[in-house]
């Protein structure tokens, strides 16, 4: 949470002031966005100092940087455009082929996975699929492209089951769509602790297979079963019932959900940079 960064790192910065003050460094300027912190300096000596308490500030704190993002350099304006960003920048992002579009996505998620710009990306070719009432290609290529970008790229998992939802509802049929949707479970099945996946691809499903089996206990929930999602065995019998986990299931909700799904509800999980989705 931004919220809880920003305490802590906020504390870290007074302490990051206060001890550059007492080493006597003057010329320097530093900005900080969340964890990510860039210093300027004139002097390389007074750098080397700085990140030297920096490090010390947040070992105390039980973080610690990454070794593999810490970089110095004299290339002021480059340095300051992430490398996802500037290779997106540099590359044709536009391609009237739907299929050769998201290649060139998949070919940016493979330089630099889980990046911001992957989702970014992803988002613009949502929004240029999100009209289309069908597609002169086939749909299963789109779909297997699309599915492997999610697979290596946690951060996209939102946006990523948008793109598929759009493309499973333009399969004609329930039980194609069904077929579709298991190869895609089963791919996912691979990996562990997808729960945060699962419940976006039961939010696909939902629409033409409400008794879809998913492992994740939200989805269970979702699908009328009873699991247990919080202990609740240190409460008193009265006051488990006042929060009884089947009341944050909204069932009219659920039967008004459309088949594909919405920009605005990826949106939620955004971040306010608007450069990835939490």
């Amino acid at each position: 949470m931004d919220f809880i960064a920003e305490m802590l790192l906020g504390y870290a910065d007074s302490e990051l002031s206060e001890k550059i003050e007492a080493c006597a460094i003057t010329d320097y300027h530093i900005l900080r966005y969340r964890d990510d912190y860039r210093i300027f300096i004139n002097n390389p000596q007074d750098g080397e100092r700085i990140v030297k308490i920096l490090t010390e500030i947040m070992i105390d704190l039980g973080l610690k940087l990454n070794p593999s993002k810490t970089l110095v350099t004299n290339q002021v304006i480059r340095a300051s455009i992430k490398p996802d960003k500037l290779h997106w920048i540099g590359q044709k992002q536009k391609e009237r082929n739907l299929q050769k579009q998201l290649l060139i996505i998949h070919s940016l998620a493979t330089q630099f996975p889980n990046s911001g710009s992957i989702v970014s990306s992803l988002d613009d070719y949502y929004k240029r699929i999100s009209r289309l009432k069908s597609v002169k290609i086939l749909l299963l290529p789109l779909i297997s492209i699309i599915t492997d970008i999610a697979y290596h790229n946690p951060k996209a998992y939102a946006i990523s089951s948008a793109i598929l939802s759009k493309f499973i509802n333009l399969i004609e049929g329930n039980d194609q769509k069904r077929a579709i949707m298991d190869k895609i479970k089963k791919r996912f099945a691979q990996i562990p602790h997808t729960g945060h996946l699962q419940i976006w691809l039961q939010r696909i499903t939902i629409t033409f297979d409400k008794l879809c089996d998913y492992e994740e206990p939200i989805c269970q929930l979702v699908a009328g079963g009873s699991p247990q999602i919080w202990n609740m065995d240190w409460l008193s019998p009265r006051l488990s019932k006042l929060i009884s986990p089947s009341k944050i299931v909204d069932r009219k909700k659920i039967e008004e959900l459309s088949p594909v799904i919405t920009n605005s509800e990826v949106e939620v999980f955004m971040s306010k940079s608007g450069n990835f989705y939490s």
